[in-house]
């Protein structure tokens, strides 16, 4: 079975315990699912369209099928656990993760739009099973915890995608390819560690990649 919040500031708050279903749809104004105080396990699709609509899962054991993210100012908060393709691009819309996850899709992680894509806290370690394509007008890939990204996949970055890494602690680490050819990055990689085992490239505007 599914659930759904479509009217405007539809609440659905678990105290404890766990939510299980079939699909989640968050398409009303400011919707929003707490399932913090448990797990939260979608066997289908996840579709947040609802602008500022929220679906927080920081709890530990966390199961997701396909995410999609559309919804202006719109927000998925991962505990840890797994998850499905992400497909993010509402404008200012957020993916964050505050335990270990695992992320698996062809590709795992497609973030457009003005959207953000970020893993914070110590234990937050990504581990990414398919490519990462950052793009869009504004998408942007934030490494902001010491656990750091493993991608087994390829690493893009077009249109004006970005990858931001200003921390020391901000590590990355592509298993495949790496590919330069989004926005301008000046200011944006001044600290931290990238590794890459396959190939390296840049094209695009000469600031596409500009490493410090």
């Amino acid at each position: 079975r599914g659930i759904a919040l479509p009217d405007t500031n539809n609440i659905l708050d678990l105290a404890t315990g766990s939510i299980s279903a079939g699909t989640v749809t968050l398409s009303g104004y400011q919707a929003i699912l707490d399932g913090s105080g448990g797990s939260v396990t979608v066997s289908g699709a996840t579709s947040i369209s609802g602008n500022r609509a929220i679906m927080d899962a920081r709890g530990t054991g966390n199961s997701f099928g396909a995410v999609t993210i559309t919804g202006s100012q719109a927000i998925l908060e991962h505990g840890g656990g797994t998850s499905g393709p992400i497909n993010i691009s509402g404008n200012s819309a957020l993916w964050q993760a505050y335990g270990p996850v695992t992320v698996s899709g062809s590709p795992a992680i497609t973030v457009g739009g003005g959207a953000l894509v970020q893993n914070f806290g110590a234990s937050a370690a990504i581990t990414v099973n398919g490519d990462v394509i950052v793009g869009g007008p504004g998408g942007q890939l934030d490494p902001f915890a010491t656990g750091g990204w493993t991608i087994n996949g390829n690493l893009q970055l077009t249109g004006s995608g970005r990858l931001r890494m200003d921390q020391t602690t901000d590590t990355v680490r592509v298993n495949g390819n790496v590919s330069f050819a989004g926005g301008d990055h000046t200011g944006a990689l001044t600290d931290g560690a990238l590794f890459v085992t396959g190939n390296f490239s840049q094209s695009g505007v000469a600031t596409s990649f500009v490493g410090t």
